[in-house]
């Protein structure tokens, strides 16, 4: 996905840098709903039980239950902006060293 919305953008953008972290930033927005049903996921895995415990729950029982919990939005935003941060950079990094290295072989 990344790689198809990088090639569809770039000659927008112009810079692989720069269309590569706009690139990041969508993925992470549409992928943070799987993220964040990660994350409770894993809390319960190590041990960080509470009265609303996601433990046995699976995937789309985890999602559930943090809907109710917490509302559809939290699923959305949960994290986003520390995720957005940290994909954005790696993905501008990884997208420029990607043209780089085409042009030195070209």
């Amino acid at each position: 996905f990344r790689f198809m919305l990088f090639g569809k953008l770039k000659p927008i953008v112009g810079n692989a840098a720069l269309t590569g972290a706009l690139v990041g930033a969508v993925s992470t927005c549409l992928n943070n709903p799987i993220d964040v049903i990660k994350s409770a996921m894993q809390a319960v895995d190590a041990g960080k039980r509470h009265s609303h415990s996601n433990e046995g729950l699976g995937m789309l029982g985890t999602a559930r239950n943090l809907v109710q919990r917490e509302g559809l939005a939290y699923m959305f935003t949960a994290g986003l902006k520390a995720r957005i941060f940290k994909i954005s950079i790696g993905q501008a990094v990884i997208f420029q060293t990607v043209e780089l290295v085409k042009s030195i072989q070209s």
